[in-house]
C-alpha cells in the first residue's frame, strides 16, 4: 500500500509562534517610521523642486525668441518641451506619491497591530 503524504495545515492564528520584541514586524516599522516615509516625502518634494526648475528655465528661455518666423518656430519648439516636460514629471510625481501611500498605508497596518 502506498503512504499518503499528509500536507502541512496553516498554523491558526493562536497556534503561530509569537514574534520576539524585536521582530521582522517592528523592524520594518521602525524603518518606515525613520526612513521609508521620510525619504519618500523627501523624493516627493524633491522631484516637484526639480519639475519646478525645469519648467522655469524653459519659461525663461521664451524671452529669447526674435519676433520673426524663426522666433515663432523656437516658440513652438518650447512650448512642445515644456509640454514633454510636464508629462514626465506628472508621471513621475504618481510613481512617487504611489510609492509614498503605500508605505504610509503598511505603517499605518504595522502601528495598529501593536
Amino acid at each position: 500500500m502506498a503512504r499518503q503524504l499528509r500536507t502541512p495545515q496553516p498554523l491558526h492564528q493562536h497556534q503561530r509562534r509569537k514574534e520576539g520584541a524585536f521582530g521582522e514586524s517592528w523592524q520594518r516599522r521602525t524603518f518606515l517610521e525613520n526612513r521609508g516615509v521620510p525619504d519618500a516625502e523627501a523624493a516627493v518634494y524633491a522631484h516637484r523642486k526639480s519639475c519646478e526648475q525645469k519648467q522655469a528655465d524653459l519659461r525663461s528661455r521664451q524671452g529669447y525668441a526674435n519676433n520673426n518666423l524663426a522666433g515663432a518656430t523656437y516658440l513652438q519648439s518650447l512650448a512642445a518641451e515644456m509640454q514633454a516636460t510636464a508629462t514626465m514629471c506628472d508621471v513621475r510625481s504618481r510613481e512617487l506619491n504611489a510609492e509614498l501611500d503605500s508605505m504610509k498605508k503598511e505603517l499605518r497596518e504595522l502601528q495598529a497591530q501593536q
